[in-house]
């Protein structure tokens, strides 16, 4: 498989990876606090799409928007699983935390996401 290719697919999994643990968090958000904060989940979910069909689109800014954004989110996720009241909010919170700062580090250092992007930024 060409380098570019497994680069796109990478890029499609973390990016279903990523909108599934949001839609997650949305549920159980609004399960725990109540609906009346659900317009804003779904604005904060609608921009994660749009962020990350940017980044498949090949725009740089994006790419490095959501380094920044993945990289805090990321931190967060791992820092507050210290102060998880549960097992299962420990659990979660290590797991976005560390799916966060995956996805960050495949953005920069990923050789098979980078020639993908690289490919997608070229003019056509």
């Amino acid at each position: 498989m060409e380098l570019a290719e497994r680069g796109r697919i990478t890029l499609i999994v973390f990016s279903v990876l990523t909108v599934t643990s949001s839609l997650i968090v949305v549920t159980g958000y609004v399960g725990a606090v109540g609906p009346q904060r659900l317009p804003v989940q779904i604005a904060r979910l609608i921009l994660t799409v749009a962020l990350l069909a940017a980044v498949y689109r090949g725009w740089v800014v994006a790419k490095w928007i959501l380094v920044a954004l993945s990289t805090v989110s990321g931190a967060l996720g791992i820092g507050l699983a210290a102060r998880a009241e549960t097992t299962g909010m420990l659990a979660f919170s290590l797991m976005l935390g560390s799916l966060h700062l995956a996805f960050a580090r495949l953005l920069i250092w990923s050789p098979s996401v980078g020639a993908f992007l690289q490919r997608q930024n070229r003019p056509r």
